[in-house]
């Protein structure tokens, strides 16, 4: 990795100095005091714990050096979908080198006893780096820190979670937050993946997430304050199950990590003491959006709903939350269920297996009537393993639903792949539960209470279960058209219970329109910031209109 060009060493001694010696929170461990009550209030939570964090890891990173590590690991390969990762690459950081370039200009313009200073501190690194470069590798630097916290779990107890910070640290703003994005990464199985699982020689990467990269964007670009929660089950609580689409819990758990976040940047005041800056980190008129793509687009969506449900309580009275911008997301597990019966096909055996173990797991009426996976699933798809792959938090979601292909391969009398590679619905739903979902009917032998109860929870963890936003709500949906994964009947079913006034909505009917994780891809490299930029600038209005078009 290349130099870290700071104004000068000390300040990044600082920096680091502050940053690890931030004091702790207490220690809840994973058998704290349960919570009695369905509904756990953040207010009371916010009385009853210690308002500071612990920082278990930190350190600081350039997006420029990010571009190059990708470029350097994509180059010299043949395939195609590398070779197209990396001309997207080499243009974004040729897009960035010129927007260094032109901010050099600003800086010199705007402060030049500043720009002399940087332009002196840059010879004395390297007398042959260019100024272009210099000033590159200092807006483009970030900083970041994992921070972890008591919270209240999906089961009612106290533990510790965990999330990512990043940060900008560059000369324009020190230290200086212009907006708040709350990131809610999509699916992952494998605790590897989580967004803590971060440190320098790692950085940003889109081999693990195109959100990460998204990210440190955000952070030296646009000068945003990011905040990425690992969800329950996974960093600081990974010895838990995940609670995988209970759209209130994951809601309430993102809004105390952003809650977190903000207070510990805030709050921090080593970091600002002496730069002659206001007494708070974040701009007087700093704004606050949620993001998120497949599920994270549906925890940032519920996230969004939650806020707009609590307006009132003390914790949501002073925070600027103007909107959400979700990708793709679940918004109605009950469809996706329905859409896997009615197509008869499951392009990633992985999506219900998840379903059904969070809903067994920690729905209240659900683990009352001891429903397990089983209850649901055919026998070979439970033997396959697939739900043993999830709980050990080893594997990635393709590793998890290989499980399930392997298994078909090597016991075609129990379980066949299709022609294409799937599974159909039929083979990993039990016949009852595929004929309730497809039409609604009970066959002989049908457990009609458990199914009962799978329905309704379903039917209770989407994003309009008993809400409709209000008229100045700022929803922003992203859907592909072809998705399998996770169908557009999830953004159908919103569109429909809310009605078009309530939603800005764009469907992609592109290329490739009918791959989640290329859709992924494509929202985060040419919708996502200007889904944002349209809330951030007071420019939403309810509208609906398709694109087989990228945004540049």
């Amino acid at each position: 990795m290349m130099k870290r060009f700071f104004l000068n060493s000390t300040k990044l001694l600082l920096v680091m100095v502050a940053v690890i010696s931030m004091p702790s929170c207490n220690d809840d461990s994973d058998d704290g005091g349960e919570v009695n009550e369905e509904t756990v209030l953040i207010d009371d939570l916010l009385k009853n714990v210690d308002s500071s964090c612990k920082v278990t890891a930190s350190g600081d990173g350039n997006v420029l050096d990010d571009y190059r590590k990708i470029i350097e690991d994509l180059s010299g390969s043949n395939d195609e979908e590398d070779l197209e990762e990396l001309e997207f690459y080499k243009q974004r950081l040729a897009e960035h080198e010129a927007y260094c370039n032109h901010k050099s200009d600003s800086i010199k313009e705007a402060n030049p006893e500043l720009y002399q200073h940087l332009l002196d501190s840059l010879k004395s690194l390297d007398p042959a780096n260019s100024l272009i470069a210099g000033i590159g590798q200092i807006i483009g630097n970030y900083c970041w820190a994992t921070l972890t916290y008591p919270d209240v779990g999906a089961d009612g107890k106290t533990r510790q979670m965990s999330t990512l910070v990043l940060f900008p640290c560059n000369p324009s703003y020190p230290f200086c937050a212009d907006h708040v994005i709350l990131g809610t990464h999509w699916t992952c199985t494998s605790d590897d993946e989580r967004p803590s699982n971060f440190s320098n020689a790692k950085g940003l990467s889109y081999k693990t997430d195109n959100s990460n990269v998204m990210a440190g964007e955000y952070v030296a670009f646009s000068n945003y304050l990011v905040i990425m929660p690992d969800y329950e089950g996974y960093g600081a609580s990974n010895n838990v199950s995940h609670p995988y689409l209970m759209r209130e819990v994951q809601a309430r758990q993102s809004i105390m990590s952003l809650l977190k976040g903000i207070g510990w940047f805030t709050s921090n005041k080593d970091l600002w003491s002496g730069k002659g800056l206001d007494k708070y980190s974040l701009k007087k008129n700093y704004k606050i959006v949620f993001e998120g793509y497949s599920q994270g687009g549906a925890v940032a969506a519920a996230t969004y709903r939650y806020y707009l449900e609590h307006k009132n309580d003390a914790w949501a009275k002073n925070l600027p939350i103007i909107g959400a911008v979700c990708g793709d997301g679940p918004y109605d597990p009950f469809a996706t269920l329905k859409y896997y019966c009615k197509t008869n096909y499951v392009d990633l055996p992985v999506a219900p297996a998840l379903m059904l173990k969070g809903m067994c797991d920690y729905d209240p009426e659900m683990k009352a009537a001891k429903c397990t996976p089983a209850d649901f699933c055919n026998p070979a798809f439970v033997k396959s393993g697939i739900f043993d792959a999830i709980a050990s938090k080893k594997y990635n979601t393709d590793q998890c639903s290989e499980f399930a292909y392997k298994y078909a391969k090597e016991h075609p009398n129990e379980m066949k792949l299709l022609d294409n590679g799937g599974l159909s619905a039929d083979q990993i739903l039990t016949p009852a539960t595929y004929n309730y979902f497809l039409n609604g009917k009970l066959i002989k032998g049908a457990d009609y209470q458990k199914l009962s109860l799978l329905k309704k929870c379903l039917e209770k963890n989407s994003l309009f279960y008993n809400f409709t936003p209000p008229s100045d709500a700022h929803f922003m949906f992203f859907h592909s058209e072809g998705d399998k994964v996770v169908p557009c009947d999830n953004y159908t079913s919103v569109k429909n219970a809310w009605g078009k006034s309530k939603i800005y909505g764009v469907i992609y009917n592109g290329e490739n329109n009918d791959k989640h994780h290329e859709v992924g891809s494509i929202f985060f490299k040419h919708f996502h910031n200007l889904m944002v930029y349209v809330i951030m600038a007071n420019k939403w209005k309810p509208t609906e209109f398709k694109t087989d078009k990228e945004f540049k």
